[in-house]
């Protein structure tokens, strides 16, 4: 459903094909997982439902991710780079199917669990798994490492400023 306009509209976008073919469930898991495990390491709690949707968009919009930080926090940033807010929304929006599929898989396969409104990291990928993706293409390692920064964002914010601060309706 979602799917074909996803392609074309990220296509245009100037995604590029490594990380297209990569929007696949396993891909998109190992990107979740890698912002619940910072999550949880900074909070020892799960990381909220509400937040988890957020992670892709921010991960795979390159005019996001490509100008993240490595140590600047969230609000602070946010308010530096209030262009990345314009298509924000509409973005969050077309990756709703594609989170649900990774969470989905993600769960599945034992690598998050819920509980109590809340995903927790059970089975972090092997260190040889996420070597494996990382080695394919430096995107794949960018987005890696944006999903642990997320994960490290997330975990100092309540869900409700994130949204707010994102401009996005829970």
């Amino acid at each position: 459903m979602g799917n074909n306009n996803f392609a074309s509209e990220n296509r245009n976008a100037g995604m590029t094909q490594i990380l297209f073919q990569l929007f696949n469930p396993s891909f998109c898991s190992l990107i979740l997982s890698a912002s619940v495990h910072e999550y949880e390491m900074k909070r020892s709690e799960g990381m909220p439902i509400s937040l988890v949707y957020l992670i892709l968009p921010i991960v795979f919009d390159p005019s996001i991710r490509d100008r993240l930080p490595t140590r600047e926090n969230m609000i602070s940033w946010v308010y530096g780079h209030q262009d990345v807010l314009v298509s924000f929304p509409r973005h969050c929006h077309s990756l709703i199917d594609i989170g649900s599929q990774a969470i989905e898989f993600s769960l599945q396969r034992g690598l998050l669990q819920l509980a109590q409104d809340r995903f927790t990291c059970m089975n972090f990928p092997t260190k040889s798994l996420v070597n494996n993706y990382l080695a394919q293409d430096q995107e794949i390692e960018s987005c890696y490492e944006a999903a642990r920064l997320v994960g490290r964002w997330f975990a100092k914010s309540n869900p409700k400023e994130v949204y707010l601060l994102w401009r996005i309706k829970p």
